[in-house]
């Protein structure tokens, strides 16, 4: 990969950002992450584990993989993944980080069209991850035909800047510097979050329920078959 080749890769990315209106990559994690994210921004499993950071995870399996990056979505969270880990506790322990969209084109990250742990993408990340870290890897997670399944965008009535497939992610294999985050999304508990209101970063905290919810076009994925 060249440098010139690199730049227009990125630039790509950045005008496609920008056409569809894509504001914001998410990531879902538990509140007693918060103040480790707030000081060392978001670090993968292997980063945290080599400093020694204590953190609280939500999958301890990973079957991805990679343990060097960190999972994020494009514009809404992943709602099969997180409903899942949400619905175990009742007690309002998750928040949902957003982070400025330029991180798609400034570092390295890996688009996943579907679940990084599905046999297909899995398979890609094994065998070509570099095919993954391209324009047009990053143009499939909005396809018309959603990858691994006979679902087409067109019949979603989702907008323009969702992924096709809800459970489409970027893996992204750099540490993610605070100056990235623009907010802290909760679902309008703020029982455990009350201390923080006082920080400097207090101002960050916005409720937003809705994503902490499934997305519109959940009912259409419920028997959606395989392509």
């Amino acid at each position: 990969m060249t440098d010139d080749w690199l730049v227009s890769e990125r630039r790509a990315i950045e005008e496609m950002c920008k056409q569809r209106g894509i504001r914001e990559v998410v990531h879902f994690t538990r509140v007693e992450n918060v103040d480790s994210i707030m000081k060392h921004g978001l670090l993968s499993i292997e980063d945290l584990q080599r400093k020694g950071i204590p953190y609280r995870y939500n999958d301890k399996q990973r079957s991805e993989f990679v343990h060097e990056g960190v999972c994020l979505s494009i514009s809404f969270p992943n709602y099969l993944m997180f409903c899942k880990y949400n619905n175990r506790n009742n007690d309002n322990t998750f928040v949902v980080i957003s982070l400025k969209p330029s991180l798609l084109w400034e570092l390295p990250c890996l688009f996943c069209p579907s679940n990084a742990a599905s046999n297909e993408v899995k398979y890609l990340l094994t065998i070509d991850r570099a095919s993954l870290m391209t324009f047009e890897a990053f143009k499939r997670m909005f396809d018309e035909r959603a990858f691994r399944h006979s679902v087409r965008r067109s019949d979603l009535g989702i907008p323009d800047h969702y992924t096709t497939d809800p459970q489409a992610e970027v893996i992204c294999l750099s540490p993610i510097d605070v100056s990235y985050i623009t907010a802290i999304y909760h679902n309008g508990n703020l029982d455990n979050l009350n201390r923080w209101q006082a920080t400097e970063w207090g101002h960050l905290l916005q409720e937003r329920p809705e994503f902490f919810k499934k997305r519109e076009d959940s009912e259409r994925w419920i028997s959606a078959p395989r392509a």
